[in-house]
C-alpha cells in the first residue's frame, strides 16, 4: 500500500507540532497520546 502524499505530508506537519509541543511543555504529550492511541 503505497502512502498518500497528502496524508505524508499531513503527518509531518503533525509531527512537527508535536515535537514544537514537547519542547514547550512535555506534560501535553501524555494526554494527546492518550487521546489519539
Amino acid at each position: 500500500m503505497t502512502p498518500d502524499p497528502v496524508t505524508v505530508g499531513a503527518n509531518l506537519r503533525l509531527g512537527e507540532a508535536l515535537h514544537r509541543m514537547t519542547r514547550r511543555g512535555v506534560k501535553f504529550l501524555p494526554i494527546v497520546d492518550g487521546g489519539r492511541l
